[in-house]
């Protein structure tokens, strides 16, 4: 009998370390035993759901044959004697698929659940979609896709060889991107959607007349094609529909066409003449350049069309977009121009000369952003308006001069002009003035705009309000006769220095800030280099965004003191340590903080930090410019804080989630319920006991 109980416990014994073994096995790969459960019990036919009890539907979590190559996913599942209907497919089910290339989807789905993004979408060649389906748009972001397949009763759509158009063939939904070749568009359609034709692998496409309509970025992105046919009987061509496409060097647009909407022939390199029937009474073309009929308009400028070009004598506005991403050289804007639309030049990057002549009227929107070889930029004096970022990005415009009669100025006109020294006004101009290169109102009351490449400011006496940018002042010199301002080892103060206003951008080193300060204005240290800093005792106020990204900065101490601030190992805090108001962006290493801490703010900076303890008072947590370099995350409060989902989702690079023994499933739970361990960006784990 001994002997009998001796070989049961013997057997008891491996079955336990049986069970152990595949306990530990299923942790290894990432599994809970809540997770091994659910993958066993809720599995039917290889397809794991999660079901709602109450609703009755279930989702499909994941797939448990690896292998497969081909899945079809019912509409309805039986489980436990009850009926579920699949209404949707989790984020990233099928990403453990690697051979998946085919895909039926349930008739029960009603629109792209998670838009299509199953894990697969970059290898699914074949898709059939749902009976229920109403909205194909997600389709756009298959890139291999070869085959769309619906079912002949389907009430919306239909297919001619694996192409998807609306249920009486009118109009073509959606080309499969992975399907490559020629193409021509058949007989009977009148419409091509918006982005059918997106990204796709086509080489060739012949548009029929019986096509009438090319919708909004229908051909976007689809730069391998070499030839594109529009036939006589094509009349709309709307907002980008050969944006990034042609790749050819010559277009025919037909007598018929009546419409070409802003932007449409964007982005094409190798596009060097537009040639428009003589026909067409709405557009013309001179020298390969596209008009409107009376060439008064310009409307594109081959973006392959390099060299010099000289408006036309009838042209007197050159529309949006028009040489945007051109290869012109060079430009003579004649003195019949009075308007230069928005983005009309940005992005020439080959453009390095200007000639305006005395006529033109305004500059709209972005219409010379990023145009970095232009040096130097003479306004004429006709010129009235100046929009925003009209010459914004221009990194190698010195200097511009700004004619008379000049009355609205965007401020934003000459942002990131890292080069620009100097601006020059005429002394003629009623609104506007210049004195040391820099932008002021007439009566130099008001400091505009600082060039960006000016180290050196000078306020002269009669400013009164300061509205400039100084991207990179390394000092500011007030005179001693400004009644509103002063300055003092090259920071800008109110006139008794009771304010910090601004500390120069590209001042570096430590800085002590004077006694006399009661006061540090909002982005006061906006962008700066500088590296430590000490608050005094007489601070007492310090406003939002005093510190906005200082990339550089890796201390800042308060004296001890201070009623209203403290410091802690070179991190600010209010004077309880409850507020933890600036944590230092170039501070390394782990960040620990007081358990007083209640309140927790990383948002606007660039922060280097990868390990943070978050002490268990903690409620209001903020880590959205930490998310690029956190690494871990421990949390010391035994429960999770109510805005823990909020918090998770800032986290990146498989963050690890550190957090007392006894609260893993709780805050497993959380995480689990918002869905940040399906994309293995999240691993919770115990805390180490020291």
């Amino acid at each position: 009998m001994k002997r009998n109980l001796s070989i049961i416990s013997i057997i008891s014994i491996f079955v336990m370390l049986g069970f152990l073994t595949q306990c530990d096995e299923n942790v290894a790969k990432g599994e809970t035993q809540s997770q091994s459960k659910l993958k066993k019990d809720n599995e039917i036919n290889d397809v794991i759901y999660k079901f709602d009890h109450r609703k009755q539907t279930a989702e499909v979590i994941s797939y448990s044959d690896k292998t497969a190559t081909k899945i079809i996913l019912p509409s309805n599942v039986k489980y436990e004697g009850k009926e579920y209907v699949v209404t949707s497919i989790e984020i990233e089910a099928f990403k453990d698929c690697p051979n998946l290339v085919s895909l039926t989807m349930p008739d029960s789905l009603r629109n792209f659940p998670n838009h299509g993004n199953y894990g697969c979408k970059d290898r699914l060649e074949e898709i059939t979609l749902s009976k229920n389906l109403l909205d194909c748009s997600d389709l756009k972001h298959f890139p291999n896709l070869k085959r769309i397949i619906v079912s002949e009763d389907h009430p919306v759509y239909s297919v001619i060889d694996g192409v998807l158009f609306n249920k009486d063939k009118t109009m073509l939904c959606q080309y499969p991107r992975g399907k490559s070749g020629a193409y021509s568009i058949p007989a009977g359609v009148e419409r091509i959607n918006e982005y059918a034709f997106s990204e796709c692998s086509l080489t060739s496409v012949d548009i029929p007349g019986n096509v009438k309509e090319i919708g909004r970025f229908a051909f976007y992105k689809s730069n391998g094609i070499k030839s594109i046919h529009i036939s006589n009987g094509v009349s709309i061509i709307e907002h980008r529909a050969f944006d990034h496409a042609l790749n050819f060097d010559t277009l025919y647009i037909p007598a018929s066409v009546r419409s070409i909407e802003s932007f449409t022939f964007a982005g094409n390199s190798q596009l060097k003449a537009f040639i428009v029937d003589k026909e067409n009474k709405i557009f013309s073309s001179e020298d390969g350049v596209l008009f409107d009929k009376g060439k008064s308009l310009i409307i594109k400028y081959p973006d392959g069309k390099s060299g010099s070009y000289t408006t036309p004598a009838t042209v007197t506005r050159i529309g949006d977009g028009a040489f945007e991403e051109s290869k012109i050289e060079s430009i003579t804007i004649t003195s019949n121009v009075d308007g230069i639309s928005r983005d009309a030049f940005s992005f020439c990057e080959s453009l390095s000369s200007i000639t305006f002549n005395e006529g033109l009227k305004y500059i709209d929107h972005m219409a010379f952003l990023n145009c970095d070889k232009v040096v130097s930029i003479i306004l004429p004096n006709s010129l009235e308006s100046i929009g925003d970022e009209v010459f914004s990005q221009c990194y190698n415009l010195k200097e511009l001069y700004i004619g008379k009669n000049v009355s609205d100025i965007d401020m934003t006109a000459f942002t990131n002009c890292d080069k620009l020294e100097e601006y020059i006004v005429s002394e003629e101009n009623s609104k506007y003035s210049s004195e040391d290169g820099m932008l002021f109102d007439k009566s130099k009351s008001e400091l505009l705009n600082c060039p960006t490449a000016k180290r050196v400011c000078r306020i002269p006496a009669s400013v009164k309000n300061i509205s400039a940018f100084f991207e990179n002042a390394e000092s500011f010199i007030v005179s001693d006769e400004n009644e509103n301002y002063s300055s003092d080892d090259g920071v800008l103060f109110d006139k008794l220095k009771t304010q910090l206003i601004l500390f120069p951008a590209r001042k570096t080193g430590k800085y002590t800030i004077p006694d006399s300060v009661y006061s540090i204005a909002k982005y006061a240290f906006d962008r700066c280099d500088v590296k430590s800093i000490s608050i005094p005792a007489s601070v007492l106020r310090i406003e939002e965004n005093a510190f906005y990204h200082c990339s550089k900065l890796e201390s800042i101490e308060v004296s001890k003191d201070n009623k209203y601030y403290s410091s802690e190992d070179g991190v600010l805090y209010d004077k309880a340590k409850e507020k933890m108001l600036k944590y230092p962006e170039n501070k390394r290493g782990l960040c620990k903080l007081p358990e007083t801490t209640e309140s927790i703010n990383f948002s606007n900076g660039d922060y280097k930090i990868e390990d943070i303890i978050i002490p268990s008072k903690v409620k209001h947590c903020l880590l959205g410019s930490c998310r690029d370099s956190l690494k871990t995350l421990t949390f010391e409060a035994e429960k999770p804080m109510q805005e823990l989902s909020q918090v998770l989702k800032f986290a990146r690079k498989h963050t690890i989630i550190y957090v007392p023994e006894g609260s893993i499933e709780m805050y497993e739970a959380v995480i689990n319920k918002e869905r940040y361990k399906i994309d293995g960006r999240l691993t919770v784990k115990a805390i180490e006991k020291k």
